[in-house]
């Protein structure tokens, strides 16, 4: 929701009148209050957040609210809507001339996760099909790409479990020769194998002039010297498309 200022010096309010987009889902049990509701009130902080950190109401600053378009005609195109369903961290690739792939996470940080989905558009966006699921693994950021050789590659950082300070992050990849229709070839990069730390939200596959594949991602770790985790990037090679890997390195962290 945004927050609106009123457009005048008003004490009450009588009336609310509610937009819903074009197949959304419908908006249940809306009451208008002359008094607080105190369980709406109560503050509930993430569960990785620090503690003693939160911020009273009015204080410290306030970003931007961000203006949808979804008013706008022509201005957006719904790919996926299911009420319970947040459709998280998409993606999308050009698969052709007039072809658009977009693969995304059945779930966020806050919900449900059930897999990996993909929908293709055949007019560049303008409508899109029904979403097939790709895997049912519990997975994070996906990323897809068309490479050199006219192939989709899909890849996605997927928790052995844990939270995200303790968890191991795996990297599966798969191909595709059809479009986005099909996704065989799968492997895994199984970073604490190689020497590395960890796989969290990868990068896109960087294309060597040899042909090698280069990819960066993120883990957390406690500093060299104690204190609170940080986020450490490491790099990793790839000579054979994805099949094997080396761990090549990291930035110097404290």
């Amino acid at each position: 929701l945004d927050d609106v200022p009123l457009h005048s010096d008003v004490k009450t309010i009588d009336h609310l009148r509610v937009e819903v987009s074009a197949g959304g889902p419908a908006i249940q049990g809306l009451r208008i209050r002359e008094t607080k509701w105190e369980p709406g009130e109560a503050v509930r902080p993430h569960p990785l957040a620090k503690q003693n950190s939160v911020v009273k109401r009015h204080d410290g600053f306030r970003f931007q609210s961000l203006r949808s378009t979804w008013r706008q005609p022509g201005k957006h195109v719904t790919i996926f809507r299911e009420t319970g369903v947040p459709a998280g961290f998409p993606d999308v690739a050009q698969a052709g001339p007039d072809h658009l792939v977009c693969v995304w996470r059945n779930g966020s940080h806050t919900g449900r996760n059930s897999g990996l989905s993909i929908a293709h558009s055949y007019d560049l966006g303008k409508t899109w099909g029904e979403p097939k699921l790709v895997t049912p693994l519990r997975v994070n950021c996906p990323r897809i790409q068309r490479m050199s050789d006219g192939k989709l590659l899909l890849l996605v950082d997927v928790p052995r479990g844990g939270n995200q300070f303790v968890a191991t992050w795996d990297l599966y990849l798969w191909d595709s020769i059809d479009g986005g229709e099909t996704w065989p070839n799968q492997r895994k990069l199984d970073p604490e194998k190689v020497g590395g730390g960890g796989c969290i939200v990868p990068s896109r596959i960087a294309e060597l002039d040899d042909g090698a594949w280069l990819l960066a991602a993120a883990y957390f770790a406690k500093p060299k010297h104690g204190g609170r985790y940080v986020e450490i990037l490491d790099y990793y090679r790839s000579s054979d498309r994805g099949t094997t890997w080396e761990f090549i390195g990291q930035p110097y962290h404290y």
